[in-house]
């Protein structure tokens, strides 16, 4: 059913049929709720310096690109503003073909993407199957770095309604109204395929209790911080 620019899910045990182009937050909160969607960027990867050093057309370009990869895929899709770890970035927030997804093979092609455009990770959410059964688990997976391949996981979402600074995204909904939120994870626990193949469909993997993730992320913070001050200097010298 659509109504103006509104997108109606038509949800059933198997599948979810996208009937528009346009999110609704009836229609967002039901993926949010019962998955089936990717979120993934082309922005600077801040454990990657070079990666940093890159300029605005130059990442204008990756993301360029990458939306022309979902487009080419026929993916349903819209941006979202993703301000992860002190930096901010375009995100895509994509509905899967198949929410169910069962051969994972959606997740391997998501993580070769997430490779692809350097990122040091994307977010897969598996569809759930049971109509009963609620607070889908969601999935942060690493696609560069020394923690390729590996993941974290979490359940359910935090809905927004003050002011924010880090670790949110933003969606603009139809018809004008925008939606702040944040997936939930557990950080100090690595989930790590039991295969010498980074980026593999792994389903017994072995899962590990560290405090590796979280220095990571510091270290993320860290970086971004160093290119606003750069940034910052590199103004004042222009000014001054």
């Amino acid at each position: 059913l659509v109504t103006n620019c509104y997108l109606e899910v038509i949800s059933t045990l198997t599948t979810t049929t996208i009937a528009s182009g346009v999110y609704s937050q009836q229609s967002f909160v039901h993926l949010l709720s019962v998955g089936g969607y990717v979120i993934i960027s082309a922005g600077r990867n801040p454990s990657i310096p070079t990666d940093m050093n890159l300029s605005d057309r130059q990442i204008d370009h990756r993301t360029d690109t990458l939306k022309a990869d979902l487009e080419k895929n026929l993916y349903l899709f819209s941006t979202v503003l993703g301000v992860y770890d002190g930096g901010r970035e375009v995100s895509f927030f994509i509905s899967l073909h198949d929410r169910r997804d069962d051969s994972l093979h959606e997740r391997q092609q998501f993580m070769k993407m997430g490779t692809k455009y350097n990122q040091d990770s994307i977010i897969y959410t598996k569809g759930i199957t049971d109509k009963y059964f609620m607070n889908v688990t969601q999935q942060l997976i690493y696609t560069t770095g020394q923690h390729m391949g590996n993941w974290v996981q979490g359940k359910g979402y935090v809905e927004f309604h003050k002011n924010v600074t880090d670790n949110y995204s933003e969606i603009q909904l139809c018809p004008t109204h925008s939606y702040v939120f944040s997936l939930n994870f557990n950080f100090t626990q690595m989930f790590v395929p039991m295969s010498a193949t980074p980026l593999c469909d792994c389903t017994l993997p072995q899962l590990i209790e560290t405090n590796a993730l979280v220095e990571h992320q510091l270290a993320n913070i860290k970086a971004n911080q160093r290119r606003l001050e750069d940034l910052i200097d590199l103004e004042f010298d222009f000014t001054s």
